[in-house]
């Protein structure tokens, strides 16, 4: 499964031109990578950038509970993957030496105890089963990990996309949008089923044995999901997920919000206006999510004939569309909805409320512009190093939304991660 998950090295190693300059945060810092740097920006709006080891790519940012240091993944030139430790100031950064091998698909995230959450990949390969192993360590160079159970893990999520669009909002969300899962809660270790992000259980660790809160079944005991629940958020007090839905059928798929309760697995529905491609919880217990539609179907339309042909060249066989995107709060139990943002753009990535109340989520633009450089002759997407090129025609940008007003935070930023605020 760790070939898989490649693809994000790929798109973690960014290389754009400029830096991450001081903006109204709102009293709220953050992360993020940058020129395939980890970039920390402090509540005032000045930025730190870490001095880290060479590096293939920075990944799976996670901020202690009490902010005091940043958890990240670094791949190395070999394309192994670490884990790093950094003070919130930037300095200190540290390789952990003890995790064993780490699990590329899995996130991973902190415990109340301020230890890290992490997954390791199986030892040997076996191919009637994909054994993960769930495992904490403390954020010390030096300390020894503690391994909480194996769990299997249901396996054969391939697949691609040739667009640099898809390319960027998967490493804002996870493989094909769908990010996976791995958190402590008062009920266990929150963990996804299924590499596509479908389906989750609890894990026990005083037992070793895990609890699916979603119905899933086995076949040669590989899990599979029964029902295609995924793109969770844990609630702030620990207790439920929200998350979407997802029902094929023709002539596309059918999506919705629904509320997992952790307890007992019952599962509710939440009616929306429009299908969610990403959801995210506020303080008061109110849903966010986004969603997308098409305002042209065809981009290609708009080229000129020697632009078309050169992309006709290229064989590229399907259409194109453009994007536009809404963001909605929805209250719950007076099952009322608020249009927080909409715009152009092809994607939301990251959706995110910060301790302040401010939204901040991330935008993926529309492929006007690299359909326009392939055109133009400018880019040649059969001689691009790493992708390079393609994706600075899409670059990821961060805003903040409060009060009715839409601020922009940063460009050029993936995988931007909010700091706790603390006392």
């Amino acid at each position: 499964m760790e070939i898989i998950f490649r693809l994000f090295i790929i798109l973690a190693t960014l290389v754009f031109a400029g830096g991450v300059a001081a903006q109204d945060t709102g009293s709220v810092g953050y992360a993020g990578v940058q020129d395939n740097t980890l970039v920390i920006v402090q509540a005032d709006g000045s930025s730190i950038r870490v001095d880290n080891p060479e590096n293939q790519g920075l990944t799976h940012l996670a901020w202690s509970p009490d902010g005091s240091k940043l958890a990240y993944v670094l791949i190395d030139a070999e394309y192994d993957w670490h884990l790093m430790v950094v003070n919130a100031d930037g300095t200190n950064p540290e390789m952990l030496a003890n995790t064993g091998r780490v699990e590329a698909s899995y996130p991973i995230s902190w415990t109340s105890n301020q230890q890290i959450l992490f997954a390791q990949p199986p030892q040997t390969f076996d191919s009637e089963q994909y054994l993960i192993t769930l495992a904490v360590i403390a954020p010390e160079a030096t300390a020894p990990a503690t391994l909480l159970g194996q769990v299997p893990v249901g396996v054969g999520c391939g697949g691609g996309s040739p667009l640099p669009a898809d390319w960027q909002y998967w490493t804002e969300t996870g493989f094909g949008g769908s990010p996976m899962t791995l958190q402590s809660t008062d009920f266990g270790v929150l963990y996804s089923v299924t590499c596509g992000g479908t389906g989750y259980a609890l894990l026990d660790p005083a037992t070793g044995e895990p609890r699916y809160v979603t119905p899933v079944s086995f076949y040669n005991g590989i899990p599979g999901a029964d029902d295609n629940i995924s793109r969770a958020k844990l609630s702030p007090d620990g207790t439920m997920l929200v998350a979407i839905r997802t029902v094929y059928a023709e002539p596309d798929p059918v999506e919705s919000v629904v509320l997992v309760d952790l307890a007992t697995g019952a599962i509710t529905d939440v009616p929306t206006q429009m299908q969610p491609d990403q959801v995210a919880w506020s303080a008061s217990g109110d849903l966010y999510y986004a969603a997308r539609s098409t305002d042209d179907p065809d981009l290609l339309g708009d080229l000129t004939p020697e632009q078309r042909a050169r992309l006709d060249a290229l064989g590229t066989g399907f259409t194109i569309g453009s994007n536009r995107v809404t963001i909605a709060r929805v209250n719950v139990q007076a099952q009322t909805e608020t249009v927080v943002y909409t715009g152009s753009a092809h994607y939301v990535g990251r959706l995110v409320e910060a301790p302040d109340g401010s939204l901040w989520f991330s935008l993926i633009p529309n492929m006007q512009a690299w359909l326009e450089a392939i055109g133009n002759g400018e880019i040649d997407p059969l001689n691009d190093v790493n992708n390079l090129q393609q994706l600075a025609t899409v670059p990821v940008t961060v805003y903040r939304a409060v009060d009715g007003q839409i601020a922009t935070i940063a460009e050029n930023l993936n995988q931007f991660t909010l700091r706790p605020i603390t006392q």
